[in-house]
């Protein structure tokens, strides 16, 4: 079922004949929730930096050979993700003219997403958070 009315674009034509447009935005946001299976993973091997990190709230756009980063606190990331595929590189001081470019356009996409993010806060039984923990997630 395929709905014209709903927000973005179809990938059926990446689906059935494999074609992109490398050009065209990838934008992706992370809350900073890190599953407690994972950090206990993370701080069973002292990297308490790392899970810091993760948990650090992070809007990211990708578009051509470049992603750039933008974390809560205001630290930017920019990397040439077809030269430095692992992210070892950051160019945000040196690539400053694609550095604004590209959070311009992420400020702009956060601004004009059609749905709204606000936190969310749930009530839990003891049955549910018993089963949370059992999944790792607590």
């Amino acid at each position: 079922l395929f709905r014209s009315s709903l927000p973005g674009k179809s990938l059926l034509s990446v689906i059935t004949s494999g074609s992109s447009s490398k050009d065209r935005p990838l934008f992706a946001e992370w809350e900073g929730r890190v599953p407690a299976f994972i950090q206990k993973r993370i701080d069973n091997s002292l990297n308490n930096k790392r899970i810091n990190e993760l948990k650090q709230k992070r809007k990211m756009i990708r578009k051509g050979k470049y992603k750039y980063i933008l974390t809560i606190n205001g630290n930017e990331e920019l990397y040439n993700i077809s030269s430095d595929p692992q992210e070892q590189f950051n160019l945000a001081e040196s690539q400053f003219n694609i550095k604004k470019d590209l959070k311009t356009e992420l400020l702009r996409w956060q601004e004009t997403t059609a749905i709204r993010r606000h936190a969310v806060s749930y009530d839990a039984d003891d049955k549910v958070l018993k089963n949370l923990r059992a999944l790792g997630y607590m």
